[in-house]
């Protein structure tokens, strides 16, 4: 699935939800990574979708505090405020594609239940 819709709301931080499916690595960048050998560990998930509706079947994430904090399992359907960005995409570095990036407020929907919504303070009235 092309990611034009998540093109859309480029800029814009958002709540998105989607399903681990599985950890894996990558070269880091300029070869200082968090794991022996130069390499970053990284997060698949899949079904990503803002508010029911899918806006990408699958999406990469760098493993961060954040979303190791989730303590992830195959098929946790989890959730993240995260701001949509590009990248340029391939080895030649002749396309863009779109990401969600700098991802926070997680929050794991199979593990924890449903995230608690904290009632808004009320105003002190003015004297």
């Amino acid at each position: 699935m092309a990611r034009e819709q998540l093109g859309e709301l480029y800029g814009k931080r958002l709540r998105f939800t989607a399903t681990f499916e599985r950890t894996g690595t990558k070269h880091a960048y300029r070869g200082c990574g968090t794991l022996s050998g130069g390499l970053d560990e990284t997060v698949l998930f899949s079904q990503v979708t803002l508010g029911g509706r899918v806006v990408s079947d699958h999406l990469w994430f760098t493993m961060s505090g954040e979303l190791d904090w989730l303590d992830l399992h195959k098929g946790d359907i989890v959730s993240v405020d995260a701001r949509v960005d590009h990248y340029m995409k391939g080895y030649e570095r002749d396309s863009y594609d779109y990401k969600l990036s700098r991802p926070t407020k997680g929050w794991n929907h199979t593990q924890w239940g449903e995230r608690p919504t904290k009632p808004k303070p009320k105003r002190k009235p003015r004297s």
